[in-house]
């Protein structure tokens, strides 16, 4: 029995306890491997450690697990979600469903229904992981890839340079190539070969275009020693998703096989004539890709970004904004995700989140200090529009509330 990993989210401390203490987790084949007590740090440890289900309270401080299920699914991250409520509320249960929760269940939840949920989640991962791996589907997969009429019109349209006739989109359509898009983008990955199975390779590429059609349709062909995916994105912003795709992809691809590709993608682009460019973008990446060793995927704009990013500064200027994010960052700066948060640690020495909170809760200081602005206005002008989230935020580093640390620092210095 494979053993798959679990994460806890529950603002009710003795719940929580009971879950942690009362449950056989390895029995079912489970690893309990993080709890958090609200959805915002529940949030952050999902993107640090990528379990495979999160069994959540619904409500939750700072953000609920509704809300939490919603970010994560617009973020594409491939986990099992399980939500408990106090409440029979068929509000609740129809947004759970909007966000492909798995499993909906009214507390108070006894051990014998628990460990029934826990055995159907993890029925459901290993099916869909057999299914993944099973031979027949690699080979149907492989057999039913693209027609020969379709892979040669798409070689056709790499292998143009401007001498030759232009292929035109209306071609494409005429051997059933839709392109519903106003950009396409090329991705080029390179797939490690499995001495023991090389029918896994047929799946990995699988994860790949699963998870790129979140972001568009997709179009896959072999190519040399690797694969090409020719998507089509309604907006050139898309690429963020693009992104997101592939990282989700090579988490999956690590979980299931234990390696990673690599992959390199180039800028979309808003002419069809013009996709060998993002072709030749997507080679120059992963050329770039494999001299980073803790890389799966690079953007063509890392590349041409990474002597003159000066990540730091740009945060030391936004930190006040309540929605500056990582996501927000990228969009702005036209970067891959993975590739801001390695370049802003070797910046920094730390991750966004930690400085974003440092930077913020050492201003809030100053603030507390030097006015006498109440709390939820520090807070707001250094970027927590929730007052209680910032007072957690600041007790979490401080170890002191805002309100009890200005009475002690001004008596201190009276």
């Amino acid at each position: 029995m494979r053993t798959f990993t679990v994460m806890l989210a529950d603002d009710e401390k003795t719940l929580l306890m009971g879950m942690l203490q009362g449950v056989p987790w390895n029995d079912f084949g489970f690893n309990l491997v993080a709890v958090a007590d609200n959805g915002q740090d529940a949030l952050e440890l999902i993107k640090e450690i990528h379990p495979d289900l999160l069994i959540s309270d619904i409500r939750m401080p700072f953000m609920d697990g509704l809300e939490l299920a919603r970010i994560l699914r617009e973020n594409l991250v491939n986990i099992k979600i399980v939500l408990l409520s106090g409440f029979d509320d068929f509000n609740y249960a129809k947004k759970a469903l909007r966000y492909e929760v798995s499993d909906y269940l009214l507390k108070p939840v006894d051990l014998e229904e628990f460990t029934g949920l826990l055995k159907r989640m993890h029925d459901e991962i290993e099916n869909e992981i057999e299914t993944r791996l099973s031979r027949e589907r690699q080979l149907k997969l492989y057999n039913d890839n693209l027609p020969a009429i379709q892979k040669n019109m798409l070689e056709r349209l790499f292998q143009i340079n401007n001498e030759d006739a232009v292929i035109e989109k209306s071609q494409l359509e005429d051997v059933g190539i839709i392109l519903p898009g106003a950009f396409v983008q090329v991705i080029y990955a390179e797939i490690p070969e499995d001495s023991s199975n090389s029918l896994n390779t047929m799946s990995v590429t699988e994860i790949i275009r699963d998870m790129l059609n979140n972001a568009g349709k997709v179009y896959m062909l072999k190519n040399g020693a690797g694969w090409l995916y020719f998507i089509c994105l309604e907006k050139s912003d898309d690429v963020q998703l693009v992104l997101k795709a592939l990282e989700e992809a090579a988490v999956s691809a690590k979980k299931l096989f234990g390696y990673a590709f690599s992959c390199g993608a180039g800028i979309p682009v808003d002419d069809i004539v013009l996709a060998k460019e993002s072709y030749q973008q997507a080679k120059k990446a992963i050329s770039y890709n494999k001299l980073q060793k803790d890389d799966s995927v690079t953007y063509y704009n890392d590349v041409l970004m990474n002597d003159d990013l000066h990540v730091k500064e740009y945060v030391d200027k936004n930190y006040r904004d309540p929605d500056i994010s990582i996501d927000s960052i990228c969009q702005e700066l036209h970067i891959s995700a993975s590739h801001f948060s390695k370049i802003f640690k070797r910046q920094t020495g730390t991750s966004f989140s930690i400085y974003l909170a440092q930077k913020r809760i050492t201003e809030a200081e100053h603030l507390l200090l030097t006015t006498d602005l109440k709390s939820r206005e520090i807070g707001e002008l250094v970027g927590y529009q929730e007052p209680n989230y910032f007072s957690y935020v600041f007790k979490k580093q401080k170890n002191l509330s805002p309100a009890i640390f200005r009475k002690q620092m001004r008596n201190s210095n009276a």
